[in-house]
């Protein structure tokens, strides 16, 4: 019996491990329309197959994820994460860490509205990182052209080399469509 428990554990484990690569690579993989969502007042995607009834009501009535204040469904199944026993839907597996990092602050975001700007701490220690010419190419480009989102509002913006161009993204989750599709992102630049 113990020899099937082991067995059972091991691929219990495997499993989770794949099922947690594949959300990874998931991320932000869709472009977000990004005109403002209100709490309560959802704009959710037809991205919601894999959750329950009762998760559905949960999303229909969160709107957004408190960290990218992007509509849930939008960027696939909505992500069910427990802040202190309370459960909170976040768009993608990069908005985790902050969620969980500090979340009084995003929960504050669902519960009056309060939004993330430039002006927001958490972007200001992302860009100090970078060096002097990475920060100049941020400062003028300004936001993810997957996401719409300003650069370094989901943590260190990362570069992308885009036919001999340095492009930033928000989060290793908009690299493959960026690349595969450079074109129709890089436009979401030149509206800024």
């Amino acid at each position: 019996m113990t020899n099937r428990n082991s067995v059972l554990r091991k691929h219990a484990t495997v499993f989770c491990v794949v099922a947690l690569g594949f959300l990874f690579t998931l991320g932000c993989a869709q472009p977000v329309d990004n005109s403002p969502a209100e709490p309560g007042n959802p704009v959710v995607e037809d991205e919601t197959n894999g959750l329950s009834a009762e998760d559905l009501v949960l999303v229909e009535q969160q709107g957004i994820c408190p960290v990218s204040q992007a509509p849930l469904g939008s960027m696939g199944d909505p992500i069910k994460v427990d802040v202190d026993g309370t459960p909170v839907f976040i768009c993608c597996e990069g908005c985790r860490a902050r969620l969980l990092g500090d979340p009084e602050k995003y929960l504050a975001v669902l519960e009056n509205g309060v939004t993330e700007d430039e002006s927001d701490p958490g972007i200001a220690e992302a860009l100090a990182g970078l060096s002097p010419g990475d920060l100049i190419l941020v400062d003028q480009q300004k936001i993810c052209p997957v996401m719409k989102t300003p650069l370094g509002s989901m943590g260190d913006p990362i570069k992308v080399d885009v036919n001999g161009t340095p492009i930033f993204i928000c989060c290793e989750g908009c690299r493959s469509k960026l690349l595969a599709d450079p074109e129709t992102y890089l436009a979401n630049l030149d509206q800024e």
